[in-house]
């Protein structure tokens, strides 16, 4: 249970002050804002195609969404997000690069830079001054995505990369927020990533269905199927 889930509060249940945080066509279940969750699973099965849809591709009018990417530019997560069919609105979509390298392509989103992976710290005030960019035209409502913490976690320890992720999941639970972290559970031992987990509300674990080979999801902790469930990926 993460740190900021008060102990009163029973699975799947919102305070009821905000609408929850829908998911177009995926089978996931709207989840209450103020949640976080740790999306696990290796990015080739639809891990990561799963984030961006979450974040990205089911943004209502009111929502803005900020994806942290940890090894590409906005450019190219902006081309992965219409590939996948989780197009953003153009004033929708805010980039936090750790690759340095955005440039043309991606002006028609809100972009920043930071120095690298390891600049943690330039991660959470591009994060926070996107939010505060979102909240000054009346975007209120922010989806957040990090792809992926695997990649943190390659250029820096455990305690470091979970101080940073339970900094940003407090900072989504306080505004009623949602926010997604990916994590590879196949390059971390299994106490790495239950010491990720622990800052989220819940876990959506993907696979590759080993009859089928469809991309499947189960989901533990916040509302959704709780048995493999298959969904469609850019790649099926």
């Amino acid at each position: 249970m993460s740190s900021q889930q008060p102990t009163d509060r029973p699975d799947g249940e919102g305070d009821g002050t905000m609408d929850p945080y829908r998911f177009g066509d995926l089978p996931l279940d709207p989840i209450p804002a103020g949640r976080n969750v740790l999306v696990a699973g290796p990015p080739h099965v639809g891990a990561q195609e799963l984030v961006l849809r979450m974040v990205a591709g089911s943004l209502a009018d009111d929502e803005g969404a900020v994806l942290i990417t940890t090894d590409t530019d906005s450019a190219s997560v902006l081309d992965d997000c219409r590939r996948c069919g989780a197009s953003p609105r153009a004033d929708g979509l805010g980039v936090v690069d750790c690759v340095g390298t955005t440039t043309d392509g991606s002006e028609d989103i809100r972009a920043t830079t930071v120095s690298g992976p390891d600049d943690l710290t330039g991660m959470g005030m591009r994060y926070s001054k996107l939010c505060a960019d979102f909240d000054a035209d009346s975007i209120g409502r922010i989806r957040m995505g990090v792809a992926s913490v695997s990649t943190l976690l390659s250029f820096g320890d455990v305690q470091r990369t979970s101080r940073f992720v339970h900094t940003l999941a407090g900072r989504n639970a306080s505004i009623g927020g949602f926010g997604v972290f990916l994590l590879d559970p196949e390059t971390q031992d299994e106490r790495t990533v239950r010491t990720i987990a622990h800052f989220c509300d819940g876990r959506i674990q993907v696979r590759e269905a080993e009859d089928s080979g469809d991309s499947e999801l189960r989901v533990r902790g916040v509302p959704g199927p709780r048995e493999w469930t298959p969904f469609e990926t850019d790649s099926t």
